[in-house]
C-alpha cells in the first residue's frame, strides 16, 4: 500500500464523493486548535457482495489519529461519535476495517463491540526460478 502522503490528493475527493453518495460525514477532533484526527462515517452503504444479499450497512471508512495525539482516547471518542451518527441514520450493522498487525486498533475496535466479520488473507507470488 502506498503511504498516505502519496495518495492524499486523489483520496480526499474520492472520500468526499463517497460521503455525498452514502449520506456520510467527516468528523474532526481538535486539541488546542490542532487537528488531532478524523473519522469518516458512511451510514448508507449497499453491499456489492452477492452473499450479503441486499444488505445496507454503515461503514467507518477512515479513522486517523495523528501520532502525537495517540493514547489520549481521541480515536475512541471519534468512533463513538461516528456510531451515534450511524444510529441516528437508522444503521443496524456498522463495519470497520483494520490492517493486519495493527493491534492497538484491533483492541480499540473490540472494546467498542466490533467482532470479526471475515478475514481476508494475501500472499505475494514471485516468479519461480527454473
Amino acid at each position: 500500500m502506498p503511504p498516505g502522503e502519496d495518495i492524499v490528493d486523489d483520496y480526499i475527493p474520492l472520500m468526499l464523493e463517497r460521503c455525498h453518495q452514502c449520506h456520510g460525514k467527516v468528523m474532526v477532533a481538535e486539541v488546542k486548535g490542532d487537528v488531532a484526527g478524523y473519522v469518516t462515517i458512511l451510514p448508507k452503504v449497499k453491499s456489492e457482495e452477492l452473499e450479503d444479499g441486499d444488505a445496507e450497512y454503515g461503514l467507518v471508512s477512515d479513522l486517523v489519529v495523528m501520532g502525537k495525539f495517540r493514547g489520549l482516547g481521541i480515536g475512541r471518542r471519534l468512533l463513538e461519535s461516528a456510531e451515534s451518527y450511524a444510529r441516528v441514520c437508522g444503521v443496524r450493522w456498522l463495519r470497520i476495517g483494520v490492517l493486519a498487525g495493527n493491534q492497538p486498533a484491533e483492541s480499540l475496535y473490540a472494546s467498542l463491540g466490533f467482532s470479526n466479520l471475515y478475514i481476508e488473507l494475501e500472499k505475494e507470488l514471485t516468479p519461480e526460478n527454473g
